[in-house]
């Protein structure tokens, strides 16, 4: 059985191959806790590419998780 700190690094692993931009998103949103707001207002842009950034970097997440063999094994 996989434990949740073998989830979170096999996540944190994954991360790395997610587009730079998408992956800040990512890290300032569910790492810090951040709102897209704030995470807009830091990185100069506006919500609605925060958003979309959000969405395309959650999609290459799952993907890389759908392709991960371990990963099916939970």
């Amino acid at each position: 059985m996989i434990s949740v700190d073998d989830n979170r690094i096999a996540i944190e692993s994954l991360l790395q191959k997610v587009k730079p931009k998408y992956r800040h998103v990512l890290l300032l949103k569910y790492y810090n806790d951040m709102t897209l707001t704030d995470i807009a207002s830091i990185l100069g842009k506006p919500e609605g590419t925060i958003k979309t950034w959000q969405h395309k970097g959650l999609q290459q997440l799952r993907k890389l998780m759908k392709n991960r063999r371990d990963w099916h094994d939970h």
